[in-house]
């Protein structure tokens, strides 16, 4: 609902410098350097993409593993294709792991498992990642 913009736009127009808050907030997130390591063994480059183990009906289970460019699952079976670490993956996913697999996405963009975000965490998080992207791109 907040990121959908005929909802904000149009049915409520005095939402929309909220609209162009998360617009930018979630641009910085996108940006975000991932935390994680690979899950091959010792590879110590950063990854770039996550799959997710999936059942006999083809939902996603909430375990999920982080690749870099190089590797991948060595099973062709039992997981899903690799997927950018972003959350517009979560809109996607349909069934009853769906915030479990949010949360491994956070937590792969850097966010503590069960965060409480609050106005002061989200202002001090967005800081910090604003700083180390601008360092990363100096």
């Amino acid at each position: 609902m907040l990121r959908d913009p005929a909802y904000l736009s149009k049915a409520k127009p005095h939402l929309q410098p909220l609209r162009q808050r998360i617009r930018r907030l979630l641009g910085i997130l996108a940006e975000a350097p991932v935390r994680e390591q690979c899950s091959k063994g010792n590879c110590r480059r950063r990854p770039t993409s996550m799959t997710w183990r999936v059942d006999e009906y083809n939902e996603w289970l909430p375990a999920a593993y982080f690749w870099c460019k190089k590797h991948k699952p060595s099973e062709r079976h039992g997981f899903t294709q690799k997927q950018p670490i972003d959350l517009s993956i979560v809109e996607r996913i349909r069934g009853r792991y769906r915030n479990h697999i949010a949360r491994q996405v956070l937590y792969g963009l850097g966010l503590p498992p069960r965060a409480r975000i609050t106005a002061k965490f989200a202002s001090s998080f967005f800081a910090q990642l604003r700083e180390e992207i601008d360092r990363r791109d100096d």
